[in-house]
């Protein structure tokens, strides 16, 4: 009998120490732009002006923690056709750094909606490099590490 007190002490024991074991609280969920607020914001992103306003705001768009990865992507897309399609207008603006962003959207979201232009965007951007030699060199040597990894 004596062993069966001990066990149901134990057992009371071990039930009141998990009782009242201290609990973590979940971490919150993480709360996103709508994709009616984001449009907003990229729209007004995209169409700012002069295009160095524009790649201003994209900036600060990519680095914005209340995004989604497909979000990212998509701001991805815009800074990279703003870089590429205003050459020489800021100081990012040449096509070796347009090809940076848009490598970028594989890597901000594994499936989203932006893949076939990308790869139409890469190879225009990449066969205009030998008009825009003067473009920053760091874009220059991601462009050229990207072409590498692409065989393009």
């Amino acid at each position: 009998m004596k062993i069966q007190n001990w066990t149901a002490l134990l057992i009371c024991v071990a039930a009141t120490a998990c009782a009242s074991a201290p609990t973590t609280p979940a971490a919150p969920e993480p709360t996103y732009l709508s994709a009616e607020a984001f449009q907003a914001v990229w729209d007004k992103a995209y169409s700012a002006k002069p295009p160095a306003e524009s790649e201003a705001a994209f900036v600060e768009l990519i680095a914005r923690t209340d995004i989604t990865a497909e979000q990212r992507a998509e701001a991805y897309y815009g800074r990279g056709l703003i870089r590429g399609n205003w050459v020489r207008d800021f100081p990012m603006a040449f096509p070796q750094c347009a090809v940076s962003d848009l490598a970028r959207i594989r890597e901000a979201s594994s499936e989203n909606k932006f893949y076939k232009v990308m790869n139409e965007q890469l190879d225009y951007q990449f066969s205009r490099f030998g008009y825009f030699g003067d473009a920053p060199q760091s874009c220059k040597d991601d462009a050229e590490a990207l072409r590498v990894k692409l065989g393009r």
